[in-house]
């Protein structure tokens, strides 16, 4: 019986492809009835592949062998989006199945640009990435990981003075959902001192923030406070 699994269909949570066993699995086909110890060892083999590539526990339901997708929250404000969020969002991609970079909507801050706005602009700087998608969340963040499924929250530290508050609010946000974990990821260390706060008065005073954000965000930045 040869191995099947060049037929892999990869299945995102919000799709409806065939016969989903879970939401959010890796599919493959599996004979029901494999002929004999061939059978069974090609099954073994296909199982062994797909579980040394991924690095997930196969499990088999139904005669149909799935693999878990793990999905993880970024969550921010990202106004403006810079390097340093395009860096950890790049990072992250690479140790999840799914990523999903999360605008939140943020009462307490003065925006300069709109929750749409902002999340077209990680949409537009994220095209490349496969395996994140962009959306917007009001509320608690354990509730957007809950409504999301996500497993984990990824945040970036970008100095020690970040730690104390991260800290903080990853022990109560696992007080409120025990379920959700939090991973930190440390900048690169040529994004290690930009901050949107910064850049924003950088660039409301005419100052050039080409070098910590994408061409078009600057572009952006120099029309909206341009105009202020």
């Amino acid at each position: 019986m040869p191995c099947t699994a060049e037929t892999t269909e990869f299945v995102r949570p919000r799709t409806e492809t065939g016969k989903l066993i879970s939401k959010g699995s890796l599919q493959l086909p599996y004979p029901d009835n494999p002929p004999g110890r061939v059978g069974i060892v090609a099954g073994l083999l296909c199982g062994a592949a797909v579980k040394g590539y991924f690095g997930r526990r196969v499990a088999y339901i139904s005669g149909v062998r799935t693999v878990h997708m793990k999905t993880a929250l970024y969550p921010g404000s990202f106004d403006p989006v810079t390097n340093g969020h395009l860096d950890v969002i790049r990072r992250a991609s690479r140790l999840f199945d799914r990523l999903i970079v999360g605008v939140g909507r943020n009462t307490s801050k003065q925006a300069v640009f709109t929750v749409a706005e902002r999340t077209a602009h990680l949409k537009e700087n994220c095209a490349d990435l496969t395996n994140v998608d962009v959306t917007s969340f009001s509320g608690l963040l354990t509730e957007a990981v809950r409504t999301l499924g996500a497993t984990a929250v990824v945040r970036g530290l970008r100095a020690v003075s970040d730690f104390e508050f991260e800290f903080q609010m990853a022990l109560m946000n696992r007080e409120l959902s025990p379920e959700c974990e939090t991973v930190f990821l440390m900048p690169s260390p040529e994004y290690s001192y930009i901050s949107s706060t910064m850049l924003r008065e950088i660039a409301r005073f005419g100052g050039d923030v080409s070098a910590f954000v994408p061409e078009d965000i600057a572009a952006c930045l120099r029309e909206r406070l341009g105009q202020l």
